[in-house]
């Protein structure tokens, strides 16, 4: 059986070309952005720059093909994030600026279009575990204004009803996101060739935002804290898990001290 390029089993596609095309504009953004940054004198510039440019070459005039599934795990995620155009999300443009960093390889622009398909993910369960956690907050404090106001089953009704929608809503979004990721993991071992790989950044269980990469010296720990101006930076502490654990939670009270002196 012949192979058509064009085709896909689940006949999923974007609506129309503008999707791919924002995409393109996004990624030609941050390559001005770049430009206009970066010291030309810093050895990491032409590299960063040679990388960013060959990704958005790959990319053509339009963008990623609209058969492409990626391109439409873009299209979903942007929905997701709130957003009605395709715009990148905070760890897909930190992903952007290391791109070609590493001095001894630069990933393919296919391999780099699955994983900003795969961190775009990421942050879109971020996005949905923090709506979650926003809405029990508000179930919290409805029950507390009931208790105090004597109206505790008439809100306690309404509340649930909210919550309702909020679980089903955060339900559908993740079951759909799920599938996408399992669908680009596919893709990213399909498309794998033999050129070296960054290391991978894999979360540790059972400790809150802290994740480790391991490399030729050793397994090396880093973390993430939100600031107050609602960033979230990777730090890497080294190579021994205590100290990354005591310094998240140094970094973690001293953003939360530095949130609670601005003014609402």
């Amino acid at each position: 059986m012949p192979i058509d390029r064009n085709a896909t089993t689940l006949g999923k596609r974007v609506p129309s070309d503008q999707p791919p095309v924002e995409f393109r504009t996004a990624v030609a953004q941050r390559l001005e952005q770049a430009r206009n940054a970066l010291d030309p004198r810093d050895p990491i510039t032409p590299r960063h720059l040679g990388a960013l440019s060959t990704f958005l070459d790959s990319l053509g005039d339009y963008g990623p093909k609209v058969t492409d599934p990626r391109t439409y795990s873009l299209y979903l995620l942007a929905n997701f994030y709130g957003g009605e155009s395709i715009q990148l999300t905070p760890t897909q443009n930190e992903l952007l600026a290391r791109l070609g960093v590493d001095p001894i390889a630069a990933p393919s622009p296919d391999v780099t279009l699955s994983e900003l398909v795969s961190v775009g993910i990421e942050d879109v369960l971020d996005k949905a575990r923090g709506d979650l956690g926003a809405a029990k907050r508000e179930r919290n404090e409805a029950l507390d204004r009931a208790v105090a106001s004597g109206h505790l089953s008439e809100e306690l009704a309404q509340l649930r009803s909210r919550l309702q929608v909020r679980d089903e809503e955060i339900g559908k979004v993740q079951g759909e996101l799920e599938v996408e990721q399992r669908n680009v993991a596919y893709l990213r071992e399909a498309g794998r060739s033999g050129s070296p790989e960054k290391p991978r950044r894999i979360k540790l269980d059972g400790e809150e935002g802290i994740y480790y990469t391991d490399t030729p010296e050793g397994r090396m720990y880093e973390y993430r804290v939100r600031l107050p101006d609602g960033s979230r930076p990777w730090i890497r502490t080294g190579l021994e898990l205590d100290d990354c654990i005591a310094q998240r939670l140094e970094a973690k009270e001293a953003a939360a001290a530095l949130s609670a002196e601005v003014p609402a």
